[in-house]
């Protein structure tokens, strides 16, 4: 069953629930279903679109199930399997097919059953697929799919025979496929280090809410272990069921709490250390630690004045030096350290290197010592050149993790100290070669300038230890403005979730509640990206001729609407569809029973971004199975019906007279009356609300009078079927034949099908009245088209 984030908040606060992984994602199955449907949807009209299926199997020598282009799409998971079974149950829709039993019988396979699969009876093929063999390691494939290559289990309707001979016949059709066909992605996991979060290998489960019996709603959930990780262990049937039921929650995420703490330390220092790169430690008994692996800090090319008075020569003089610092790069390898320490979470900072200034200027306020050295020839050579100086600086910040309301971590205390200060030496100003009349150069220079450059030079020792100097970028600038402060959890989070894990589409996760009980819990939704959008609803079906509406989702997505044919629909019939509205095209517009068409919303400003649904149009709205079946006398036959209306209200009849409601009925065959070889009847079902009818046929065999063994031969060219008596001992020019259903003509045993693209089979009755022994009964029973029933029915086919 599913619970409240209270009940969940209060069961994760137990215990860690993460069981040894590093990340834990439990995603909505409707949302994995929609990319799973979209993936199907996408590929119609392309060569990865799956093929349709057509073969036989075998049950024993005298019984063939066979199944001829069977068309399957839109794959969608059923969650009715626990966690603890690493098997998943997926169905498939069978959007058409047509499903034969046959009988080996006078050296000739005969068709004994007919169902035609598809259209509105929404049938399914429905399989086991190998979640084990679903995960896998990053390196190799950072794509998390379904592969249909990897499934057991099979069922699908009209299929009585072993489970064992299905599986095999699919498992071998979908071996033979191309990895585009076969395989349906759902996400891909980072190849890169998402701040300490760096995917090595993943597991898949699916979950079951279980809000009741019938309930087959869940999630699939994506265990995640990173690349210093210990790898975890799979949960037991008691494991809860991890998104709440009292919110518009699709999605949880489960991090380690003490990784996911690293991370925002790293995710800060993303704004101060440029190409950094960390290294998880994990010491046994030892909370993790991160160290700084490569990266540095920038000190840009800047300028500074510093300004000093200076009293000499008989006044106080005001005298400013201009330095210019260049740019330079602090190397931090190993120079940082995260850990936790006596419950508080540290950062530890050792900078050192050195720093290129030079003396770019030196001057009074009012002008008088630039005009001397420049004009009186002083010799600056020596003091305008760069200088280098080293530096040693520490700085370490004390954190505590506040759990409670928003999720951060506050920041407690800072320090910052100098171990080696930063004291450059500039060259001398040397005097000129001659006195100046205007005093004496060496007191100039000794009671001011030289003065003056020691204060100055002083003063830059304190400027790059200093914070929040306007116009100038020390060491402490980009510590204490990035770390300082508060970090709050949850739009970090956010991004670490969806940069981890990227769904297909551009779905992507977004956090709505961060908490903490014991493992950092993120619950949320799965939403597109912007710009992106989905089409509602993503399939349909619809009757010929009637309208339906799509829209974009969210509702802001401004797309252009487009649609095309499938299948089913006949060439050069117009299709056109306006701000989402659609009619479909007419029944006699429809070369099948039901077709498809493919409705495209393209967004308008990025037409590289599409989204894209499925129409199923049908001619009618009631269908029934089997719609040819033989039995031998006094036998039960099952028969299903499927409407877009209300099933209960369906009304039965048989040769006439009620027979009862509802989806489904059970006939019994005539008795064996001894007077006939075989009987022919009708079984109708009607929808009272679309006043629509399908007839079932019904061919009992009876005992004691047994058909003509009859049999065809269909030419190669599958427009006509020459229809032999041979196996009997009457002339063929005394047989009279007759079509019973279907479309078409017969003459002289041979029978042409006509026209008619939508039939499904053809009767053929044929009596041979011999006089004094009484008439002799036979029929053929053949597929529709001919070209199907040669490939059904051949012998070699084995």
């Amino acid at each position: 069953m599913d619970y409240s984030t209270a009940e969940l908040v209060k069961w994760l606060g137990e215990e860690t629930r993460l069981l040894g992984w590093d990340m834990v994602f439990f995603i909505d199955g409707g949302k994995i279903n929609a990319l799973l449907k979209q993936t199907s949807i996408r590929r119609f009209n392309t060569a990865n679109r799956l093929p349709p299926i057509s073969g036989f199997i075998g049950n024993g020598p005298d019984y063939r199930f066979a199944l001829s282009n069977c068309s399957l799409t839109l794959p969608r998971l059923i969650f009715d399997v626990n966690l603890a079974g690493n098997k998943a149950h997926l169905l498939i829709t069978i959007a058409e097919a047509n499903a034969y039993a046959l009988m080996f019988k006078s050296q000739q396979w005969q068709v004994r059953q007919l169902d035609v699969l598809g259209g509105v009876q929404n049938a399914d093929l429905s399989l086991d697929i190998d979640l084990e063999a679903s995960g896998g390691h990053v390196d190799e494939t950072d794509t998390i799919r379904l592969d249909l290559s990897e499934t057991e289990n099979f069922s699908m309707p009209c299929y009585t025979g072993e489970t064992r001979l299905l599986t095999e016949f699919f498992r071998q059709k979908f071996s033979a496929l191309l990895d585009e066909q076969r395989q349906f992605p759902i996400g891909h996991l980072s190849k890169r280090n998402v701040e300490l979060h760096r995917p090595v290998s993943f597991s898949l489960r699916t979950q079951a809410r279980g809000r009741g019996p019938t309930d087959v709603e869940g999630a699939v959930v994506l265990f995640v272990d990173m690349e210093d990780g210990a790898g975890g262990h799979f949960p037991g049937a008691d494991y809860k069921y991890a998104i709440p039921n009292d919110g518009d929650y699709t999605a949880t995420v489960l991090f380690n709490t003490e990784r996911l703490l690293l991370a925002q330390f790293v995710s800060a220092f993303g704004g101060v250390i440029k190409d950094a790169e960390f290294e998880l430690l994990r010491r046994d008994g030892d909370l993790p630690a991160v160290v700084c692996k490569k990266g540095y800090i920038t000190l840009p090319h800047q300028w500074v004045d510093e300004t000093v008075t200076i009293p000499a020569l008989g006044a106080n003089w005001t005298v400013t030096g201009t330095f210019e610092f260049f740019e330079a790069n602090i190397d931090m390898t190993d120079a940082l350290t995260i850990s936790n320490i006596d419950n508080q979470w540290k950062v530890r900072l050792s900078m050192r290197g050195n720093l290129m200034v030079r003396f770019s200027n030196i001057d009074d306020a009012r002008g008088e010592i630039r005009d001397r050295l420049v004009f009186e020839d002083f010799d600056l050579d020596d003091f305008l050149a760069p200088v280098q100086a080293d530096f040693h600086y520490e700085a370490e910040l004390a954190y505590s993790f506040d759990p409670e309301g928003l999720t951060q971590l506050v920041c407690e205390s800072y320090g910052f100290a100098e171990r080696v200060g930063f004291q450059p030496v500039f060259g001398d100003i040397k005097p000129p070669p001659a006195r100046d009349s205007s005093g004496s150069a060496s007191e100039f220079l000794g009671r001011l300038v030289k003065p003056a450059m020691g204060r100055l030079s002083d003063l830059l020792r304190t400027r790059l230890t200093s914070f929040g100097t306007s116009g100038f970028i020390t060491l402490q600038d980009g510590v204490v403005e990035n770390l300082k402060t508060n970090l709050i959890f949850e739009s970090r989070t956010s991004k670490i979730a969806s940069d981890v894990l990227r769904l297909n589409f551009q779905s992507i996760l977004t956090g709505t509640r961060l908490l903490a009980p014991h493992d950092i819990a993120f619950f949320g939704k799965v939403n597109p990206a912007a710009g992106y959008f989905n089409v509602s609803p993503m399939e349909t079906t619809l009757l010929a001729g009637k309208t339906t509406t799509f829209k974009a989702e969210p509702a802001w997505a401004r797309v252009l609407w487009s649609v095309e044919a499938v299948s089913g629909i006949a060439e050069g019939v117009p299709l056109s569809i306006n701000g989402g509205v659609f009619t479909a095209p007419s029944a006699s517009d429809m070369t099948k029973s039901c077709a498809h068409v493919l409705v495209t919303a393209t967004n308008i400003l990025i037409p590289a971004i599409q989204s894209k649904a499925l129409i199923t149009v049908v001619r009618e709205t009631l269908q029934a199975n089997p719609a040819v079946v033989v039995a031998q006398a006094g036998r039960n036959v099952d028969f299903n019906a499927w409407t877009l209306g209300n099933p209960a209200t369906l009304q039965w009849r048989y040769q006439d007279e009620p027979l009862g409601t509802g989806q489904a009925v059970t006939v019994t065959s005539p008795a064996d009356t001894g007077t006939v070889a075989y009987v022919v009847e009708e079984i109708q079902v009607t929808d009272p609300e679309s006043q629509q009818t399908s007839t079932c046929v019904l061919i009992t065999e009876m005992g004691q009078l047994t058909p003509m063994t009859l049999s065809a031969t269909v030419d190669p060219t599958g427009t006509k079927a020459v229809l032999d008596v041979s196996q009997t001992p009457f002339p063929p020019e005394g047989v009279n034949w007759e079509v019973r259903y279907g479309p078409g003509s017969v003459s002289a045993g041979v029978y042409t099908p006509g026209i008619d693209e939508t039939a499904r089979f053809a009767l053929i009755s044929a009596t041979f009245d011999s006089g004094d022994y009484g008439v002799f009964e036979g029929y053929v029973l053949l597929v529709l088209p001919l070209a199907e029933h040669r490939n059904i029915t051949t012998v070699q086919a084995d």
